[in-house]
């Protein structure tokens, strides 16, 4: 077993289409009831369209009608953990901060909660869904909290990755594509660290001729082309794109939601300019049933399975990780 095990690991840390062949594979072999939730989506009619080519959408509060439930409770939770967070994440690690803990989701009432509210909004899960192909998985719910004590300098990056590597563009691991929802519980100006994507035609030139690996670590290869780690320098990208890179700052007042797949595109946060202001987001990962973060045999990411319920509509049954048995 130990050695399927790192195969699968290895499969989760190579290349683009090793990765691929086996999502495919996962999807063929019906995981997580990957048939069924393909023939539903294929069935929905969303309103709302994420365009592939742009690899992400800009939304507005009335587009959901919890959004200024998810800002209180976002702002709620923000104020109650303030003093440490600047203690303790700006000053030792610059990391954003996640402040939803792991024990939250022990009480089947977070279920009832505006973040959890917006997660399941049938809007959202259709436009979620015609994207992926399938109804997706939600994998995390979350705010992320960056006090921005401290200036994050360009010349600062090299010393700053080591400790905290999302400042690095990177592609997210889980899947070769998912969608993660970003509401801006506060405003995100370009000077308090918003999250940077590059559109996904200039994120696969780089990924294809860095070569790129998903190992969920800094890259410390000096051969631009042959690339042993999700977080590349700045140098990388700029080397494969022949100069600085188009970069969308995901910027907004409070109430602004994004959808951006970060697996098709390279992205970094938390660069902030200025220390005048806090960030807060609230974040929401959807997932394929065949993503690799998923794999049984990989490790066991189904944590909000325990919420699920027969009471609730199928799609939210499938959206929480049950597994239907057909």
């Amino acid at each position: 077993m130990g050695n399927v095990k790192n195969s699968i690991a290895d499969i989760i840390d190579g290349g683009y289409q090793v990765r691929q062949d086996a999502i495919d594979q996962r999807h063929k072999d019906d995981v997580l009831n990957s048939r069924l939730r393909k023939k539903i989506a294929e069935d929905l009619s969303p309103d709302l369209h994420i365009d592939r080519d742009a690899g992400f959408l800009k939304l507005a509060e009335s587009d959901f009608p919890e959004t200024r439930a998810v800002i209180r409770q976002g702002l709620e939770l923000a104020s109650s953990v303030r003093d440490r967070v600047k203690k303790t994440t700006a000053e030792k690690t610059r990391k954003k901060y996640r402040i939803f803990q792991s024990r939250s989701f022990d009480d089947p009432q977070v279920l009832h909660s505006p973040i959890f509210r917006f997660a399941l909004d049938p809007r959202l899960i259709g436009m979620v869904s015609e994207y992926l192909g399938y109804v997706p998985i939600l994998s995390m719910v979350n705010f992320w909290y960056n006090p921005n004590s401290f200036i994050v300098r360009k010349d600062d990056l090299p010393f700053l990755s080591d400790r905290a590597p999302a400042l690095l563009g990177h592609l997210d691991w889980a899947d070769n594509t998912l969608v993660k929802v970003f509401i801006h519980c506060s405003s995100v100006t370009e000077s308090n660290g918003p999250v940077v994507v590059l559109n996904p035609q200039d994120s696969a030139r780089i990924r294809d001729k860095a070569n790129y690996r998903y190992a969920n670590i800094k890259n410390t290869s000096d051969d631009p082309c042959e690339t042993n780690g999700l977080y590349l320098d700045d140098g990388i990208i700029r080397t494969h794109l022949n100069g600085a890179p188009k970069t969308m700052p995901l910027v907004g007042e409070p109430g602004t939601v994004y959808v951006a797949d970060t697996s098709r595109c390279f992205h970094y946060g938390g660069r902030n300019t200025s220390t005048d202001e806090a960030r807060l987001l609230g974040v929401l990962l959807y997932l394929r049933p065949g993503a690799l973060k998923l794999s049984t045999k990989y490790e066991e990411i189904l944590p909000l399975q325990h919420l699920s319920s027969p009471s609730l509509p199928l799609i939210d049954r499938l959206v929480l990780g049950e597994n239907i048995n057909s």
